[in-house]
């Protein structure tokens, strides 16, 4: 077996994958303490952050394996303003709806 299958097969929580899980944990976290700054309930925190991380993943998979699915110039920009308006701004923050 080389290297790099050695990686891929690894059991979960040794070497690579528990460096990954721990740091995208922690990225999670970090999204989610900004947006309890902005008065989001720490559970509604959680999910927006979720939310947030996995639209910027699948973003850059998107980039990486099928560039041409994406939007170019103005209506990058407006892609842009609008993930950015369900993700981030304070009106998509209100924990009217429960968490």
């Amino acid at each position: 077996m080389g290297v790099v299958e050695g990686v891929v097969r690894e059991p979960r929580g040794h070497g690579v994958a528990a460096t990954v899980s721990r740091v995208t944990e922690r990225r999670i976290a970090y999204v989610a303490a900004l947006y309890e700054e902005l008065g989001a309930s720490p559970d509604r925190a959680r999910q927006r952050a979720l939310l947030a991380f996995s639209t910027w993943l699948g973003y850059t998979q998107l980039v990486h394996a099928t560039p041409e699915a994406l939007p170019l110039g103005p209506d990058a920009e407006a892609y842009v303003e609008f993930v950015l308006d369900q993700t981030v701004t304070p009106g998509g923050i209100d924990d009217a709806g429960g968490a």
